[in-house]
Protein backbone atom coordinates (compact mmCIF):
# COMPACT_ATOMS: atom_id res chain seq x y z
CA UNK A 1 0.00 0.00 0.00
CA UNK A 2 1.56 3.43 -1.04
CA UNK A 3 0.05 6.59 0.27
CA UNK A 4 -0.61 8.78 -2.27
CA UNK A 5 -1.98 12.05 -0.87
CA UNK A 6 -3.30 13.58 2.84
CA UNK A 7 -5.50 16.31 3.25
CA UNK A 8 -5.75 18.10 6.67
CA UNK A 9 -7.16 20.95 8.03
CA UNK A 10 -6.51 23.32 11.08
CA UNK A 11 -7.74 26.49 11.56
CA UNK A 12 -5.46 30.11 12.55
CA UNK A 13 -8.62 31.74 14.00
CA UNK A 14 -7.18 35.28 13.08
CA UNK A 15 -7.63 36.57 9.77
CA UNK A 16 -4.65 36.80 7.26
CA UNK A 17 -4.29 38.99 4.12
CA UNK A 18 -3.42 36.26 1.42
CA UNK A 19 -3.24 39.05 -1.13
CA UNK A 20 0.59 40.14 0.02
CA UNK A 21 1.45 36.54 -0.19
CA UNK A 22 3.58 36.98 -3.87
CA UNK A 23 5.96 39.12 -2.64
CA UNK A 24 7.54 36.09 -0.58
CA UNK A 25 9.33 33.67 -2.72
CA UNK A 26 7.21 31.14 -0.75
CA UNK A 27 4.05 32.42 -1.23
CA UNK A 28 1.40 32.58 -4.49
CA UNK A 29 -1.74 34.44 -4.64
CA UNK A 30 -4.02 35.13 -7.68
CA UNK A 31 -7.59 34.97 -8.88
CA UNK A 32 -6.84 31.45 -10.11
CA UNK A 33 -6.83 30.40 -6.92
CA UNK A 34 -10.19 29.46 -5.23
CA UNK A 35 -11.16 32.68 -7.19
CA UNK A 36 -9.02 34.69 -4.86
CA UNK A 37 -10.34 33.75 -2.01
CA UNK A 38 -7.19 32.04 -0.86
CA UNK A 39 -3.42 31.84 -0.96
CA UNK A 40 -1.08 29.30 -1.29
CA UNK A 41 2.62 28.58 0.84
CA UNK A 42 4.71 26.52 -0.64
CA UNK A 43 8.62 26.15 0.07
CA UNK A 44 11.33 23.66 -0.77
CA UNK A 45 11.05 21.95 2.38
CA UNK A 46 7.14 20.67 2.19
CA UNK A 47 6.06 17.65 -0.42
CA UNK A 48 2.36 19.65 -1.01
CA UNK A 49 1.56 22.66 -0.53
CA UNK A 50 -0.60 24.80 2.26
CA UNK A 51 -4.00 26.75 1.20
CA UNK A 52 -4.13 29.94 3.61
CA UNK A 53 -7.87 31.45 3.32
CA UNK A 54 -8.80 34.99 4.58
CA UNK A 55 -10.36 33.38 7.65
CA UNK A 56 -7.36 32.01 8.69
CA UNK A 57 -8.57 28.25 7.58
CA UNK A 58 -5.79 26.10 6.00
CA UNK A 59 -6.04 23.25 4.20
CA UNK A 60 -2.46 20.97 3.59
CA UNK A 61 -2.55 19.02 0.01
CA UNK A 62 -0.02 16.99 -1.25
CA UNK A 63 1.84 15.37 1.76
CA UNK A 64 2.50 11.21 1.54
CA UNK A 65 1.92 11.19 5.21
CA UNK A 66 -0.08 12.17 8.14
CA UNK A 67 2.63 13.47 9.58
CA UNK A 68 4.13 15.50 7.21
CA UNK A 69 0.49 17.04 6.41
CA UNK A 70 0.76 18.34 9.84
CA UNK A 71 4.70 19.37 9.82
CA UNK A 72 2.94 21.58 6.61
CA UNK A 73 0.16 23.22 8.67
CA UNK A 74 2.79 23.49 11.25
CA UNK A 75 5.77 25.13 9.21
CA UNK A 76 2.83 27.45 7.02
CA UNK A 77 2.08 28.71 10.26
CA UNK A 78 5.94 29.81 11.41
CA UNK A 79 7.01 31.27 8.07
CA UNK A 80 3.44 33.34 8.53
CA UNK A 81 4.29 34.00 12.19
CA UNK A 82 8.26 34.99 11.53
CA UNK A 83 7.07 36.94 8.16
CA UNK A 84 4.47 39.09 10.96
CA UNK A 85 1.14 38.24 8.76
CA UNK A 86 -0.36 36.39 12.16
CA UNK A 87 0.50 35.42 16.02
CA UNK A 88 1.20 31.92 16.68
CA UNK A 89 -1.29 29.77 18.28
CA UNK A 90 -1.58 26.15 19.47
CA UNK A 91 -3.00 24.09 16.08
CA UNK A 92 -5.93 21.73 15.72
CA UNK A 93 -5.05 19.60 13.48
CA UNK A 94 -8.14 17.56 11.46
CA UNK A 95 -7.36 14.82 8.84
CA UNK A 96 -9.71 15.06 6.15
CA UNK A 97 -8.99 12.46 3.82
CA UNK A 98 -5.73 9.81 3.31
CA UNK A 99 -5.57 8.47 -0.28
CA UNK A 100 -3.45 5.42 -0.98
CA UNK A 101 -3.04 2.94 -3.86
CA UNK A 102 -2.47 -1.01 -3.65
CA UNK A 103 -1.40 -3.73 -6.56
CA UNK A 104 -3.40 -7.12 -5.31
CA UNK A 105 -0.69 -8.29 -8.42
CA UNK A 106 -3.52 -10.41 -9.77
CA UNK A 107 -6.54 -9.60 -12.08
CA UNK A 108 -10.01 -9.50 -10.26
CA UNK A 109 -13.30 -10.84 -12.24
CA UNK A 110 -15.35 -7.46 -11.28
CA UNK A 111 -19.21 -9.22 -13.17
CA UNK A 112 -18.66 -12.01 -10.99
CA UNK A 113 -17.76 -10.24 -8.01
CA UNK A 114 -20.33 -7.24 -8.73
CA UNK A 115 -23.28 -10.25 -9.08
CA UNK A 116 -22.51 -11.40 -5.57
CA UNK A 117 -21.13 -8.55 -3.40
CA UNK A 118 -23.56 -6.11 -1.73
CA UNK A 119 -21.97 -2.31 -1.59
CA UNK A 120 -20.09 -2.82 -5.08
CA UNK A 121 -21.16 -0.94 -7.93
CA UNK A 122 -19.89 -1.83 -11.52
CA UNK A 123 -21.31 0.46 -14.33
CA UNK A 124 -18.73 0.01 -16.98
CA UNK A 125 -20.64 2.40 -19.63
CA UNK A 126 -19.82 4.99 -16.57
CA UNK A 127 -16.80 4.09 -14.96
CA UNK A 128 -13.72 1.29 -16.04
CA UNK A 129 -13.64 -0.34 -12.61
CA UNK A 130 -16.09 -1.24 -9.02
CA UNK A 131 -16.76 1.21 -6.63
CA UNK A 132 -16.92 -0.52 -3.16
CA UNK A 133 -18.41 1.68 -0.19
CA UNK A 134 -15.90 -0.16 2.42
CA UNK A 135 -17.49 -1.05 6.25
CA UNK A 136 -14.58 1.08 7.68
CA UNK A 137 -15.50 4.53 5.70
CA UNK A 138 -13.16 4.21 2.86
CA UNK A 139 -14.75 4.22 -0.90
CA UNK A 140 -12.61 2.03 -2.57
CA UNK A 141 -12.05 2.08 -6.83
CA UNK A 142 -11.49 -1.71 -8.37
CA UNK A 143 -9.87 -2.07 -10.99
CA UNK A 144 -9.89 -5.66 -13.04
CA UNK A 145 -6.16 -5.51 -13.02
CA UNK A 146 -5.93 -5.58 -9.03
CA UNK A 147 -5.02 -1.92 -8.70
CA UNK A 148 -6.99 -0.62 -6.16
CA UNK A 149 -7.41 2.80 -5.02
CA UNK A 150 -8.82 3.49 -1.43
CA UNK A 151 -10.11 7.22 -0.63
CA UNK A 152 -11.71 8.53 2.21
CA UNK A 153 -9.91 6.79 5.35
CA UNK A 154 -9.33 9.78 8.33
CA UNK A 155 -6.04 7.45 9.50
CA UNK A 156 -2.99 5.03 8.31
CA UNK A 157 -4.70 2.23 9.94
CA UNK A 158 -7.81 2.92 8.66
CA UNK A 159 -6.07 2.38 4.90
CA UNK A 160 -4.53 -0.82 6.41
CA UNK A 161 -7.76 -2.71 7.47
CA UNK A 162 -9.18 -1.29 4.47
CA UNK A 163 -7.01 -3.00 2.30
CA UNK A 164 -6.90 -5.94 4.68
CA UNK A 165 -10.58 -6.68 4.19
CA UNK A 166 -10.74 -6.03 1.11
CA UNK A 167 -8.36 -8.97 0.05
CA UNK A 168 -10.41 -11.33 1.87
CA UNK A 169 -13.76 -10.46 0.42
CA UNK A 170 -12.17 -10.40 -2.83
CA UNK A 171 -9.87 -13.02 -2.65
CA UNK A 172 -11.98 -15.49 -4.18
CA UNK A 173 -12.32 -13.39 -7.64
CA UNK A 174 -9.21 -13.71 -8.26
CA UNK A 175 -7.88 -14.71 -12.00
CA UNK A 176 -5.62 -17.43 -11.90
CA UNK A 177 -3.25 -17.63 -15.18
CA UNK A 178 -3.49 -21.03 -16.15
CA UNK A 179 -0.24 -20.83 -17.99
CA UNK A 180 1.61 -20.60 -14.53
CA UNK A 181 -0.17 -23.59 -13.01
CA UNK A 182 2.17 -26.26 -12.93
Amino acid sequence: MNIRNVVTTANLRQHVDVTKFTRHPWGRYGIKYYGGRCGYVKDKIMQGRVAVFFSGKMISTGAISISASIEQLEHTMEILAIEKFIERIRLEHKVQNVVATTDLKSKIDLNRAASILTKFSLEPEQFPGAIYRSPQGPTCLIFASGKIVIAGAKSEKQVIDTEISLLKLLNRFFIHDSTTDN
